[in-house]
């Protein structure tokens, strides 16, 4: 047996992680990225798809269908608009020659190799077998696929070659790994193999002998967009030709009789790949990562030192934030009700739900405890207050609700009540955007979007008010119509309708900054909200957009030396800017559960998350003298208005104070260390 997961790293990076014996849990069907299945029904295909591609394979009863026989051996292509898995519903249907929206097979393989189909090269021609004769499933997900098909000997000129063709498929991939095994008669008998690309009309091919590597870029049947398929061979020799049909990378099958290669595809149409330039990166990533595999070293420890090294504070670096912060306040995290402390008591709760931490849990719920009277009233709060800060700390509620019964039970629901009730009733600009709070009339800050849009998220998902996924969709809408800048596309940090504030463009009501932590509030929110928004709800697409436009804004500003971001996001290295870890750490947590959650492709995103990530741990994570973990460089606090006054000017979002330990920055750590490790 193989253990497999997946983790992504930065350049250079290193990473430890132990494995231990644990309780199974059965993958539920929205846990699987990978399926494969021999089909029966449509004439012994055997098909086989991840969230990103899908492919099919020609079995024995194709060969004798007498309406449109075909033997080949070729690799047919399905191409996806989406991350679900396709293949059941295809099958079913019976009409996935045409795309209904979520692509379709739409190319053609005939007697071609198709995208990565092989045979024997030999005197300048190529010899094939005929369809596959036997399948098998070794592993079927969740995240790994692997099969294998047998091929009977076929005239491999001069000798009797068969195959059996291993194939290995990971979530997340736009590569098959190929893994064929040649047995030939007389034994012993050296091949040399060709792997084909089928050669369209108007297709372009490229090859490069060192790497080596051939790709080609074709149009499809209009309007169906371009497709552009490679292979990858690592480290074998080979040569470029080309046939009445394919396109080939010739290379010797090694003398073990096992030939590896790599070969995928990409789809304009699709999620993954925009035109054949971005293919071109694509593949030489996928060289890159071929060539150069990860390092991977194991050591084995006893059960009782590894037991020790779990429980010790030399655990992950969220398990060890944790303990820290449980360190510096052991009772409870707070006897006030706050937005902030809310964010690192969620960090807190994300934590202890991933490593299964009774402690921490139970920390969470004697903070809340303290907080909430019997009846359900909240310590300290204020309604008529109309601050938008003060819900945040609500969403703590929800899962202390879930769990408990009877008094406990309805004094939560009570508290969570009170906090629906107060945005009943909030203020609103006239196009219906909350105010930040009553004391800063009819303006939207980027902060307030995350204080409430998930609270109230999760709220119309557990007590079922579907209409109130409007109105949280509608405050996503807005603040980034009333922020965003065209040029950059990042956003300011407030927006006041009356165009009045002194720190307001009196053109546009706009701030005048692109501060880092009003976008990470808004990022945060815009993640947390997708968790919550039905898959159905008519404005998913809509936030998903408004996601696509912010990660792409986040990740051009990212700082190329250390992976974070700067508190003044657009103005690195001038005078009196700095690298703040509070914003970062937000970043790093929405882009991280973007991918994760399949909204924000991996290829482009993944690399941006990670490289954050390591940078939080290298520019910010440091250990105090009594082994716990420091968060330095976090800003305390920034604002606009208010007595005294601040004007939002970049002079004034460089002059905060900065310090260690401050809950935004520690709760955004947490909750993007539980996204990472």
């Amino acid at each position: 047996d193989d253990i497999v997961f997946q983790n992504d790293f930065a350049p250079r990076a290193s990473k430890t992680f132990t494995v231990r014996a644990g309780t199974h849990r059965q993958p539920t069907p929205e846990n699987y990225r990978v399926y494969g299945r021999f089909v029966r029904e449509r004439h012994d295909d055997f098909a086989w798809e991840n969230d990103r591609i899908a492919h099919r394979m020609y079995g024995p009863g194709l060969e004798t269908w007498t309406r449109e026989p075909l033997t080949s051996s070729g690799v047919d292509v399905w191409t996806k608009r989406v991350r679900k898995l396709i293949v059941n519903d295809w099958y079913l249907t019976d009409d996935y020659h045409q795309d209904h929206g979520e692509g379709a097979d739409l190319y053609s393989v005939g007697k071609s190799r198709g995208c990565g189909g092989l045979g024997v090269y030999r005197g300048g021609k190529l010899a094939v077998s005929r369809n596959f004769t036997a399948s098998r499933v070794l592993a079927n997900g969740p995240i790994r696929l692997v099969f294998e098909l047998d091929y009977a000997p076929w005239d491999g000129g001069g000798a009797r070659v068969s195959e059996t063709k291993r194939v290995i498929l990971d979530a997340g991939q736009s590569f098959n790994r190929f893994e064929s095994t040649f047995a030939t008669d007389p034994k012993g008998t050296p091949l040399v193999a060709g792997i084909g690309i089928a050669k369209h009309a108007d297709s372009l091919a490229e090859f490069d002998p060192r790497a080596p590597w051939l790709r080609t870029w074709e149009p499809l049947k209009q309007p169906n967009g371009s497709l552009g398929c490679a292979i990858v061979a690592p480290g074998a020799r080979a040569e470029f030709k080309v046939t009445d049909t394919d396109y080939l990378l010739v290379t010797p099958v090694p003398t073990s009789g096992t030939l590896v290669y790599f070969a995928g595809f990409g789809w304009d149409r699709g999620l993954d790949v925009a035109d054949a330039a971005a293919w071109g990166r694509v593949v030489e990533s996928k060289r890159r990562e071929a060539v150069a595999p990860l390092p991977i070293t194991l050591s084995l420890r006893s059960p009782s030192a590894s037991a020790a090294a779990l429980s010790a504070p030399t655990a992950s670096p969220d398990a060890r934030m944790v303990e820290s912060v449980m360190a510096r306040a052991p009772s409870v995290l707070t006897d006030k009700w706050e937005y902030d402390t809310g964010l690192v008591l969620k960090g807190i709760e994300r934590v202890a739900l991933k490593t299964r931490n009774p402690a921490a849990a139970a920390y969470v719920k004697r903070t809340i405890d303290g907080l909430i009277d019997k009846s359900g009233t909240i310590k300290g709060y204020r309604s008529d207050e109309y601050n938008i800060d003060q819900i945040n700390m609500g969403r703590l509620l929800f899962r202390l609700w879930a769990e408990a019964q009877g008094r406990d039970q309805e004094r939560y629901r009570k508290a969570i009540e009170t906090l629906r009730s107060q945005m009943r009733t909030h203020p609103r600009t006239a196009d219906g955007a909350f105010w930040h709070k009553q004391i800063y009339p009819r303006q939207m800050w980027l902060d307030g979007v995350y204080m409430a849009s998930p609270f109230l998220a999760e709220y119309a998902a557990t007590f079922h008010e579907p209409k109130l996924f409007d109105d949280v969709v509608k405050q996503i809408v807005l603040a980034e119509a009333h922020t965003r800048d065209g040029k950059t596309g990042l956003l300011y940090h407030g927006w006041d309708e009356q165009k009045q504030e002194r720190w307001a463009d009196p053109k546009t009501g706009r701030s005048s900054q692109f501060w880092g932590r009003a976008m990470g509030w808004y990022a945060m929110a815009v993640v947390d909200v997708l968790e919550w928004l039905p898959q159905a709800h008519p404005q998913r697409k809509a936030v998903l957009a408004v996601l696509q436009r912010l990660a792409s804004a986040i990740a051009r500003v990212q700082d190329r030396a250390t992976g974070v971001w700067w508190q003044v996001l657009d103005q690195p290295e001038r005078p009196g800017n700095y690298r703040e870890a509070s914003a970062s750490s937000m970043f790093v947590y929405a882009l991280s559960k973007a991918v994760r959650s399949g909204w924000l492709d991996k290829a482009v995103y993944g690399e941006v998350a990670s490289r954050g990530y390591q940078g939080l741990l290298q520019e910010f994570v440091e250990l105090d003298g009594s082994g716990h973990l420091d968060l330095k460089n976090v800003c305390k606090v920034a604002g606009l208005g208010g007595n005294p006054y601040r004007d939002g000017s970049y002079a004034y979002y460089t002059s905060t104070e900065v310090v260690k330990n401050d809950p935004k920055g520690v709760g955004a750590f947490l909750l993007a260390a539980v996204e990472n490790e």
